[in-house]
């Protein structure tokens, strides 16, 4: 007994440990310590770094695991995409890509670092200053991880990595999130996120916490001391926050090493990409009335009109005005039919009646949403880069030409039928707005006909439609009607009551060979209506669906089907090769009825006049074709130039800049003029405005 207590009277009476540095070193005799070269380095390390460094780089390493866990996810959930021959580049992904990762990392330690190495000059060590540096790091790290993981899908669907195009259903996220919650395929995906999340939020809270009590122990360095390591921390981050040691600091125009798209991306880190897309697409490419003047000139405007464009169209022979039907196919892809190379046979009726109508197979949508179709095809304006072209201050406060308003002033009735809530992306006012008189969305559907978040599925579309229309045929006078189909959109859910039996045990083939049965038995029915000899049929897509991933923009996305199908009205069945935009149909509609008429739109009738390139938005990047040259530019005014019809993945540009040139021109002046148009509210019918002998196109 009095060994034991003679013991704890040693042990009291111990000498005080060495201080070493700005730490209090234990006992290396301490029966409490490890006794270890490892351990001794790191305190003897602890002894000249302050803690906050310890922290800072601690986190940049849970930050940088981090970015390539989701890397890894987004490589294996797009490895589908994946060029076998690309695979000798994944050594130079990890390079660019751990870079990339340092710019975001660096970027978000920048404001932690600068205010504690004030502290650790001025020695303040108060606790208010690391409770906002928690606060901070936490709203960041959530940031970055919901960016992270919104990238994913984005990109499976769009082809591009995050933007801020995600927020163009800002005004409809309700409908959103229950579309996400709603596809069931999507819970292993968010349970990860949650417990990834919860993860690092735990490991980031232990490291503030010693961050905090390390704190305490600080003893302090001499100014010099305290100079040279702040110097030369600052400097790394510094070097960081360029992504290198490089003359140039690095920017997205490095992601052109290979001649693979995907690899090229997989670098990319999609909180620099969303960030980035904040900055928008400058539509300024020419000088204004350069622009103006071009697209008068392309287009045909007459003098005597204040808008450029404006120009009357007339025909030699008398008008039929026949009945319009409308239908607008949800993700209806070139690459979905047979017609086009698919060897699925999922869409044989749609096969037949290009067979056996008009058929143009070089068409390519606005953009890759389905108010740009919307909008392209029912208006005929071009879609402005990442706008949502019927949700903006612009447009929804002034009228279009189009469909709706020029057929209503020859004494047409019109409807508009979607699944969904029409208030999504604005389209049940915009549609009104511009003349449509009768529109009709999920509301009007029996509520044991809903199928998902969009509404019913296509047959359900199609049978409200026929006694829809019925009705206006009873009017004695002719009419318009636009159908926006669905079933082809994700979570693709067939009605449980579908008498439909699908070859296919994917569920997104099912779903287009439904959504193509789904039309044959609209026709069916149509085939059976006192109207249909007297009515013209329209099939186009809203946009195609991301598919041939060969270049930045997937060209599956842009060319859709357009068929004009009218046995009793329209004579050889023919296939136009000619190259064109949905802003096309309303001219060539109007063409077919040979109804006068002033075009003040960007489409030409395809049967009449021919252009010398398409251009559409891909959100934040602008796409022209021809036939042989695909061109692309993103918003830095980087361009890139292929040979598309032998899927080349070659870039080009270097020996077509005198084309590339051409191409561009033509593009931009049509969106820099549209873009005029909708800022000077010259959108509307041109009939009112007219003022013999007088152009207006200045620049107001």
């Amino acid at each position: 007994m009095e060994k034991i207590k003679s013991g704890n009277r040693a042990k009291k009476n111990a000498p005080v440990p060495e201080i070493q540095g700005q730490f209090i070193l234990p006992d290396q005799e301490s029966d409490n310590q490890p006794n270890s070269r490892w351990v001794r380095f790191v305190l003897k390390v602890k002894s000249v770094i302050p803690p906050y460094i310890f922290f800072m780089a601690s986190l940049y390493v849970v930050q940088m695991l981090i970015f390539q866990v989701f890397r890894f996810v987004f490589f294996y959930s797009n490895y589908d995409k994946i060029d076998p021959a690309s695979f000798k580049y994944l050594e130079l992904v990890l390079y660019f890509g751990f870079r990339f990762d340092t710019i975001v990392t660096c970027s978000i330690l920048l404001v932690p670092f600068v205010i504690l190495t004030i502290d650790y000059f001025f020695e303040w060590n108060r606790r208010w200053i690391y409770r906002l540096i928690k606060i901070y790091l936490r709203v960041l790290l959530i940031l970055t991880f919901l960016i992270c993981s919104a990238d994913i899908p984005f990109f499976s669907f769009f082809n591009t990595r995050l933007t801020t195009s995600a927020f163009l259903w800002k005004d409809n996220s309700g409908d959103v999130v229950r579309f996400i919650l709603s596809d069931s395929s999507k819970y292993p995906y968010l349970i990860f996120l949650l417990l990834a999340s919860m993860t690092a939020v735990l490991m980031l809270w232990r490291l503030q916490g010693r961050l905090f009590n390390e704190n305490q122990n600080l003893i302090p360095h001499p100014l010099t001391k305290k100079l040279k390591i702040a110097g030369f921390f600052s400097l790394l981050l510094v070097v960081g926050l360029r992504g290198g040691l490089s003359t140039n600091p690095l920017t997205i125009r490095h992601l052109t090493y290979t001649n693979h798209y995907f690899i090229n991306q997989l670098s990319w880190n999609p909180v620099i990409s969303f960030f980035d897309s904040f900055n928008t697409f400058p539509i300024t490419y020419l000088d204004q009335q350069v622009a103006i003047k071009n697209a008068g000139r392309y287009l045909g405007g007459e003098p005597g009109y204040r808008s450029p464009i404006a120009r009357k169209v007339g025909f030699s022979s008398p008008p039929l005005h026949s009945n319009v039907i409308l239908v607008m196919m949800e993700s209806m892809s070139g690459v979905k039919m047979g017609r086009y190379g698919n060897n699925k046979n999922l869409t044989p009726n749609l096969d037949a009646l290009a067979s056996g109508g008009l058929s143009f197979s070089n068409v390519y949508s606005a953009g890759i949403h389905t108010c740009n179709g919307i909008y392209g095809t029912l208006f005929s304006f071009p879609s402005l880069m990442a706008e949502h072209p019927m949700n903006n201050l612009n447009s929804t406060h002034q009228k279009f030409s189009g469909l709706y308003q020029t057929l209503s002033q020859n004494n047409y009735q019109s409807l508009f039928i979607c699944t969904n809530d029409e208030n999504f992306d604005n389209m049940g006012y915009f549609v009104k707005n511009n003349g449509c008189q009768y529109v009709y969305g999920m509301k009007d559907y029996p509520k044991d006909k809903i199928v998902n978040t969009w509404g019913p599925a296509d047959e359900t579309l199609f049978e409200f439609s026929i006694d829809k229309i019925n009705r206006l045929y009873e009017n004695k006078t002719p009419f318009f009607a636009t159908l926006v189909t669905i079933t082809a959109h994700e979570p693709y859910t067939l009605p449980s009551s579908t008498i439909f039996k699908s070859h296919y045990a994917n569920k997104i083939d099912r779903a287009y060979e439904y959504a193509d049965w789904s039309i044959g038995r609209f026709m069916d029915d149509c085939r059976r209506q006192p109207w249909f000899n007297n009515t013209i049929f329209v099939f186009i897509g809203d946009h195609g669906v991301n598919s041939n991933t060969s270049y930045e923009i997937p060209l599956s996305f842009h060319h859709t089907p357009l068929i004009i199908y009218s046995p009793a009205l329209i004579g050889e069945p023919a296939t136009i090769e000619k190259i064109g935009i949905q802003t096309d149909v309303f001219p060539t509609i109007m063409g077919l009825l040979r109804i006068p008429y002033v075009n003040n739109t960007f489409g030409i009738d395809l049967l009449r006049e021919q252009r010398p390139c398409a251009y559409f938005s891909h959100d934040d990047k602008l796409g022209c074709i021809n036939e042989d040259y695909f061109l692309i530019v993103d918003k830095s005014g980087k361009r890139s130039i292929y040979q598309y019809g032998i899927n080349d993945n070659v870039d080009y540009i270097g020996e077509k800049k005198h084309l590339a040139d051409s191409m561009q021109t033509y593009a931009m002046s049509m969106m820099q003029t549209a873009q005029w148009m909708l800022l000077n509210k010259l959108a509307g019918p041109q009939l009112k405005n007219y003022v013999p002998g007088r152009s207006d196109f200045s620049i107001r």
